[in-house]
């Protein structure tokens, strides 16, 4: 049988069921809901111990050698596995792809300056292919000032 991509162990507590022991059918929301945050969260390794960051706290992921760096308010951190990866996993939760080696969370852009990404970790080249789809991404926010 092969290795599932992602579980989370999940205790069922009586509260959870109905006298027959069957878990209420609202229940099964909340589950799946918890599922999917801890799925979404994203390892970074710092000083040889693996941290979970919430997608909140990533400002940017950008290719580097294989893996990708999570640019961070506290730095930039080493994430295992592609762009392409947390592209696929991150796309419909703010996420964009403004570069073939970078990601961005589109709340973290601070200013659009030609094709200069403004965050508060530092400032990324966007692709000229992409400008399309990041100015149709951002434009309801207009403090941007993007035309």
């Amino acid at each position: 049988m092969p290795e599932p991509v992602f579980s989370l162990p999940t205790r069922i507590y009586w509260e959870d069921t109905d006298a027959g022991g069957v878990v209420y059918h609202a229940r099964y929301v909340a589950f799946l809901e918890r599922a999917r945050s801890e799925w979404l969260r994203i390892p970074v390794r710092q000083r040889g111990a693996l941290r979970m960051l919430a997608p909140a706290d990533v400002e940017a992921l950008v290719a580097d050698l294989g893996d990708c760096l999570a640019w961070t308010a506290e730095g930039k951190l080493r994430v295992e596995g592609t762009l392409a990866h947390w592209e696929e996993r991150l796309g419909a939760h703010g996420f964009l792809r403004v570069h073939r080696n970078a990601l961005v969370r589109l709340d973290a852009i601070r200013e659009l300056e030609g094709r200069r990404l403004v965050l508060p970790a530092g400032v990324l080249e966007t692709g000229r292919r992409r400008m399309e789809a990041l100015r149709e991404a951002l434009a309801f926010r207009p403090q941007l000032g993007i035309r």
